[in-house]
């Protein structure tokens, strides 16, 4: 596109973007993704190169690879230390090949500019055919791409061979190799036209053709989705091709366009293939630039935060799991994720509370008082404690450095593109508003926290509004009436635009069809 619509700025960096000017754009940019393009798909440089964008801007790198690549075991093994982000490719061949290399990747097909390439009017037709000295009364085959042996272009010989009525006719700017040479003389020596030019305006070449021919078979010879048969097919073109990339993936033949793998196959397309009356723009309007640019976003854009939570015994990891699993069932990328605080300084005291004697369990109203008891035991220790501002300075510190280091811990294993958390940071600071006694308008302020600000909060919060007494009944497991009656109000207080309350007291069924649709709904005004 002439006009992209973005701003778009050039900036000189060695082979490893080793520029400070480079990095500190890219570090004070709003954005918590790079989408990294490299220019020779994704060889090992290309890892290497994403592994110091990230360490040096301190943001996740999404690579799109535009072939496909494979690599040895020492390869292998260094790019998996290297820890790389999400790879997109156009080619579900290479996608698989890196997930099975256990290398996060997605597919997703190029796009094409449907508003440059389009379908000319007859009398536009005529004048394309003139400008480039092409009689009017002769069938057309078209193939655009560079001239060189990876592109399988003496089937295109073959095809003006067998059949010499037709006219045949190849676009390339460019070859490499005195071998390349030598398939453009021979191109020419076998009566093929050749155009050995750049163009700018090649929706005009595409449009004097009756059919496009796409013979590659060699993976390195083109891109995984090749644009060229995707502009051809914006020009309402019809089409012959190898089963190359992610064509296959993305249409089925019929007789406007057909698939074929031998040289004999080949030859007999151009007999079945329907040269009038073609629909191919309307199957590739799918894949325009702008449903392209919105997939890739869902893929590489910051992943999708759903935190489902309430006081004990309202069913939140319940709801939680069910959701992942409506989710993956509906082919959305999501995993479960539990991330609550767990302070370190608690290893020592779980050690030596194993060394207390246990006693035998106990039921009823003797448990409910005795809960009650160590409940109430504990809160007026920590009142008093905390009561010493000093303390109370110390302890926010310890606790907001302690849950940010096991935040990263933790999130370094989240990959999906939704995340649904189960405990999180507004349960941290529900617990610590609890622990030094604010009012939840103070409590959630915690988030201005140096540490805490720096978590990703939630894209949607549900909360699960249940009576403490109701909580307490569920549980059955240790929990006191006291610890829940200490934290309902801070949930029924939590509000929002991404805030929403459901009533706890609900069926699981109802509660989960009503969280379901809210994330969809969500899911689909952010992405869809």
């Amino acid at each position: 596109m002439s006009n992209p619509g973005f701003k778009v700025e050039y900036v000189k960096a060695n082979k490893l973007f080793l520029n400070f000017g480079l990095i500190k754009k890219l570090r004070v940019h709003i954005g918590s993704t790079i989408l990294y393009i490299p220019e020779a798909s994704i060889t090992l440089a290309s890892f290497v190169r994403g592994f110091i964008l990230r360490l040096l801007t301190r943001k996740e790198i999404t690579i799109y690879a535009l072939q496909p690549r494979t690599y040895s075991t020492i390869q292998l093994i260094v790019i998996r230390i290297l820890r790389p982000g999400l790879v997109i490719t156009p080619s579900a061949k290479a996608a698989d090949y890196l997930i099975r290399h256990k290398i996060m990747a997605e597919f997703v097909p190029l796009g094409v500019d449907d508003e440059k390439f389009r379908e000319f009017s007859p009398e536009q037709k005529i004048s394309a055919r003139e400008k480039y000295g092409i009689s009017d009364n002769k069938k057309v085959v078209l193939h655009v791409g560079h001239i060189k042996s990876s592109r399988n272009l003496e089937w295109l010989i073959e095809l003006k061979k067998t059949m010499p009525d037709y006219e045949v006719v190849v676009v390339g700017s460019t070859y490499n190799t005195e071998n390349d040479q030598f398939i453009h003389q021979t191109l020419l020596d076998n009566d093929i036209k050749v155009i050995h030019k750049y163009i700018s305006d090649l929706e005009e070449v595409y449009n004097l053709a009756d059919v496009y021919s796409f013979p590659v078979k060699d993976e390195q010879g083109a891109i995984g989705t090749p644009l060229s048969v995707l502009e051809a097919m914006a020009c309402n073109i019809p089409v012959v091709t190898t089963p190359f990339g992610s064509l296959p993936d993305v249409f089925t033949a019929d007789e406007h366009f057909q698939f074929t793998s031998t040289l004999e196959n080949f030859l007999q397309a151009f007999e079945a293939i329907q040269w009038s009356d073609c629909n191919n723009r309307q199957k590739v309007k799918p894949f325009n630039w702008a449903a392209i640019a919105e997939k890739v976003y869902g893929k590489a854009g910051p992943p999708f935060y759903v935190y489902i939570s309430g006081i004990d015994g309202c069913g939140k990891t319940t709801q939680a799991k069910q959701l992942v699993k409506a989710l993956t069932d509906a082919g959305v990328n999501a995993e479960y994720a539990w991330l609550r605080w767990e302070p370190s300084l608690r290893v020592i005291f779980n050690a030596l509370k194993s060394l207390r004697k246990k006693k035998p369990p106990i039921s009823g109203e003797e448990r409910h008082q005795k809960e009650d008891r160590t409940e109430n035991d504990w809160v007026a220790f920590k009142k008093k404690l905390l009561k010493n501002p000093f303390f109370r300075k110390a302890w926010m510190g310890y606790a907001s450095l302690d849950y940010y280091l096991g935040y990263l811990l933790g999130m370094r294993k989240v990959k999906s593109r939704v995340v649904v958390l189960d405990r999180y940071v507004h349960d941290f600071m529900v617990d610590q508003g609890v622990n030094l006694g604010k009012s939840p308008e103070e409590c959630f302020s915690i988030a201005e926290n140096f540490f805490i600000r720096k978590f990703r909060f939630p894209d949607l919060n549900i909360i699960i509004d249940l009576p403490p007494e109701e909580g307490y009944k569920r549980k059955m497991d240790g929990t006191s009436l006291g610890h829940l009656e200490a934290r309902s109000h801070f949930y029924q207080a939590l509000d929002g635009k991404n805030t929403i309350h459901l009533d706890g007291l609900a069926d699981i069924e109802t509660l989960a069809a009503t969280i379901k649709g809210q994330v969809f709904k969500r899911l689909e005004g952010e992405h869809g």
